[in-house]
């Protein structure tokens, strides 16, 4: 109930980080990163526990907490390079060349939710009822929109993400 919560409270509002980024429900649940290592779940647990100030707004605390467990913002090429790491050459095939990772991620989660698993659609889930996901180690096109200081990179992200005809990165001799 404390996501759905926070969901539907950062839906219904603007809600701006200390730093001038934006807390969107796409962004907070980006936290699902943190669930990947050992201490994430308490980690997340205590985050959302602390969440709410008396008169119903998001505390300053937690938001300067979600700001400093996404470390976009201060690795930025972690966000460029994500995907376009996985772009080597070619996949089992020597003439075929790897298109472009077109968001890979972000196009995976649209084609779950429109290929019947929408567990995945937040929206749908506030509506519905249903357990709202939170999503892992990921980027998404949107990203320039919700983290400040990567908007001056959506040219460059989606440089990357559209490229084709990737050489082979890695050398494997």
């Amino acid at each position: 109930e404390r996501v759905r919560r926070i969901v539907r409270y950062l839906k219904q509002n603007d809600v701006i980080l200390p730093s001038g980024g934006k807390l969107t429900p796409r962004r907070f649940l980006q936290l699902g990163l943190a669930l990947g290592s050992r201490t994430g779940m308490e980690t997340l647990h205590y985050l959302l526990e602390g969440a709410w100030n008396p008169d119903q707004s998001l505390c300053y605390s937690f938001l300067r907490s979600v700001e400093s467990s996404q470390s976009f913002d201060t690795n930025p090429i972690y966000y460029l390079l994500h995907e376009a790491i996985y772009m080597d050459g070619t996949v089992g095939q020597a003439e075929s060349k790897i298109k472009g990772s077109t968001w890979s991620a972000e196009r995976m989660l649209k084609q779950a939710i429109n290929s019947g698993m929408p567990e995945y659609d937040y929206e749908k889930s506030l509506e519905d009822g249903s357990t709202i996901y939170f999503t892992g180690e990921m980027v998404y096109s949107w990203m320039t929109e919700d983290y400040i200081q990567l908007a001056p990179l959506k040219g460059a992200a989606e440089l990357l993400a559209g490229r084709e005809g990737w050489e082979n990165i890695y050398d494997m001799d």
